[in-house]
């Protein structure tokens, strides 16, 4: 059992708060906010200590990781203060929103032996799995192209103010669905990949972009098409889409379900020529606790394990992911933008 506690109880701390706390393995004792009123009833129902100052509770606890949800302009020192006082971290997306703070931050948690897990949360999703199990099976031939979607509607109408209109806080579509998108396709095509070509529009913020269009070449020479929206009145909620074009087929995948059409049979794999299609409810869906989604469940559960067992390979460790972080900082710079 190891002794964790939480920076920032924000939506998403919230969220990853329920879910440790019904995890195997983790122990929350602390949590930390600059809310006087939800940290005081934290404490009074639950009985967890509390902190206003994130440094005060690294010296005072005895921790074992740190789960952190604070905004995207903070990960860089958090991080790194959690790090230097040799404390494990899980840290949601970006890890953060300079390639060079990154860079940093992977040298320092190697001196330091510690382990960063990033919230890239769809390395757990089980239909992205299980995509990424069928191309490895060699189902579709040899991979030829993918394009990597991801749309919402977070920004519909005029934006001139907060901090998604700035990229010096880590606003902006790239920053915001960039990274679960553009970590989608080097989690299933490779971490060896050079940006050929990109383009940031904005459609209502006046100081960032809403769309993201980028291509990206794989040295294994899969072509990849990168397309991010988070201005899109037709999509309520969120989501990934992925489309593969193979020499035996294609393959089209989002959170629910992976369509394929073959054009030659996997016997060993069981599909046949023709059209086929697989459910998530076709797969495991067991977890310790629900909340949000089986994918945010199985992140957790990755962590605890992975603190409780050196041995574990984490999907998501500083070192697999840090790909994403520089290809950012290359679309921003292509662009003119000097955030990156």
């Amino acid at each position: 059992m190891k002794n964790i506690a939480l920076i920032g109880i924000g939506k998403m701390g919230l969220s990853h708060f329920a879910i440790a706390n019904s995890t195997k393995g983790l122990n929350i004792v602390s949590v930390c906010d600059t809310s006087k009123s939800l940290l005081r009833a934290i404490s009074k129902n639950l009985g967890i200590k509390s902190y206003h100052d994130y440094n005060k509770m690294l010296n005072a606890e005895n921790l074992d990781g740190v789960i952190i949800s604070v905004p995207n302009s903070m990960h860089f020192n958090v991080v790194k203060d959690c790090l230097a006082a040799g404390i494990h971290v899980f840290i949601e997306k970006p890890l953060t929103i300079n390639y060079h703070d990154s860079v940093a931050l992977q040298t320092l948690a190697k001196t330091k032996n510690c382990l960063v897990q990033v919230g890239f949360v769809n390395r757990f999703n089980l239909i992205f799995s299980k995509v990424k199990e069928l191309l490895e099976s060699n189902l579709l031939g040899d991979v030829q192209s993918y394009h990597c979607e991801m749309r919402g509607g977070v920004i519909l109408e005029k934006n001139t103010k907060g901090w998604r209109n700035s990229y010096a806080a880590g606003g902006g579509c790239l920053y915001d669905f960039g990274p679960h998108c553009i970590d989608l396709a080097i989690f299933l095509f490779g971490d060896d990949v050079e940006l050929k070509s990109s383009n940031l529009e904005s459609v209502f913020s006046s100081q960032v972009d809403d769309r993201v269009h980028a291509d990206f070449l794989h040295k294994n020479g899969v072509e990849g098409i990168i397309s991010i929206d988070w201005s899109d009145p037709s999509v309520r909620k969120a989501t990934n889409l992925i489309r593969v074009k193979g020499t035996f087929g294609e393959l089209f995948a989002n959170k629910q379900e992976i369509k394929i059409n073959l054009n030659h049979a996997s016997n060993n794999l069981g599909f046949n020529v023709g059209e086929h299609e697989i459910y998530v409810t076709d797969l495991n869906t067991n977890v310790d606790y629900y909340l949000r989604g089986e994918d945010f469940s199985l992140q957790m559960q990755e962590f605890s394990k992975s603190l409780n067992d050196n041995s574990t390979i984490n999907k998501s460790f500083i070192d697999s992911v840090i790909t994403t972080d520089r290809l950012i900082a290359e679309i921003l710079a292509q662009n003119g933008v000097e955030n990156g």
